[in-house]
């Protein structure tokens, strides 16, 4: 019987902000929505930035690549609001909760945003608890992050589930040996966790 499911955050608790600023970006500047996407490749030398500063150095890099003359904080502003709490994985989460399943975070976050996104929609009185990127100055999908949303639920990969929208970010997951659910929407996450009897 698994003992805990670990929710990724954008794109799975939270719709996906920057693909609603891709979108803004490509209709405003009248660019291609595939070429506003690559230019979010980050050049960091990992997938996300783990700092405010590292943020905004990433829209700047952005706005350069497309000739954008939007300040970093414009742009980020734009990005945080496109982010809500999808009320489906919600739902999902409290019906695990009520049948003592514990639920945990793995997010690739910074400090900021955790405050913006907690202060707008308490999010974190949703979860027993997680791990952020920036407490350990790295992002998914070094293996350093599982384990340490593993420690901090006390439970072994075999005991655990893993959701999220990327499926390249599921793979460390699963050779550690979670049982693994690629994010498409609510609904068939709630049929995902049916088939492995967790609701």
């Amino acid at each position: 019987m698994l003992k805990a499911a670990v929710f990724d955050l954008g794109g799975v608790y939270f719709t996906n902000g920057t693909e609603r600023l891709i979108g803004i970006i490509s209709k405003k500047h009248a660019i291609p929505e595939e070429k506003v996407r690559r230019a979010f490749d980050l050049g960091l030398g990992r997938d996300y930035p783990v700092s405010e500063s590292e943020v905004y150095d990433v829209w700047r890099i952005f706005s350069g690549r497309l000739g954008l003359k939007d300040a970093p904080e414009k742009l980020d502003r734009l990005d945080l609001e496109g982010y809500t709490p999808i009320e489906g994985t919600v739902g999902i989460i409290r019906r695990l909760r009520s049948h003592g399943i514990r639920v945990f975070y793995l997010s690739d976050i910074t400090p900021e945003r955790v405050d913006y996104f907690n202060s707008k929609y308490r999010f974190l009185d949703d979860f027993d608890g997680g791990v952020f990127s920036f407490e350990l100055g790295t992002s998914k999908p070094d293996p350093k992050m599982y384990r340490a949303v593993l420690r901090k639920a006390g439970v072994k990969p075999i005991d655990a589930v893993f959701i999220d929208d990327k499926k390249k970010l599921l793979r460390p997951a699963m050779e550690m040996g979670f049982k693994a659910i690629h994010f498409k929407n609510s609904k068939q996450l709630s049929a995902s966790l049916r088939k492995l009897g967790l609701i």
